[in-house]
């Protein structure tokens, strides 16, 4: 498979706020798993594209950004464009490639617990991209407790420490 934009990031400080107003425009959100719903106030995925070709769109908070992505010290990269390619190998590759065209790496190649391997790169522009295999569930670990990112500095999503976190 060829590299291609197969989804996008959005990072905002409220994501609750965001798939509200986006769900009031009549926008479909996926549904939340009861196992995720502590995860909604940071994370929250729609499927866009159509005639059979997928396209992702995630809303992400601030914190959780900078915990999966490497984005605090990122300034105005708040939508990350993640360049899908085929083989896990292909992560490796490509971030390398990235690199020698001046590429600064913000997360190094890594198995990610989603199953995916993804790192992100900082393009010029600023441009901040992500490249990501395909997810295997056998390579899929326990996600990271809410804390875990909420610890590293939580300013822009205040719902972090809110009522009902972990910790």
């Amino acid at each position: 498979m060829e590299p291609r934009i197969g989804s996008v990031n959005l990072v905002v400080d409220d994501v609750e706020a965001a798939a509200g107003f986006l769900t009031a425009l009549g926008v479909a959100l996926d549904p939340v798993p009861a196992e995720w719903a502590d995860w909604a106030a940071h994370h929250r995925s729609a499927a866009a594209g159509g005639t059979g070709t997928p396209f992702g769109v995630d809303l992400d908070g601030r914190a959780f950004a900078r915990w999966w992505g490497g984005l605090g010290a990122v300034p105005g990269c708040g939508v990350v464009v993640n360049v899908h390619v085929g083989e896990r190998e292909e992560v490796d590759r490509l971030h390398r490639r990235g690199l020698g065209l001046g590429a600064t790496e913000l997360k190094a190649p890594h198995d990610a617990f989603w199953g995916a391997r993804y790192s992100v790169l900082l393009a010029p522009g600023p441009l901040c991209v992500g490249v990501m295999s395909p997810r295997s569930p056998d390579r899929a670990g326990a996600a990271p407790p809410i804390g875990a990112f909420a610890a590293a500095g939580g300013t822009g999503d205040q719902s972090l420490a809110g009522p009902g976190s972990k910790r």
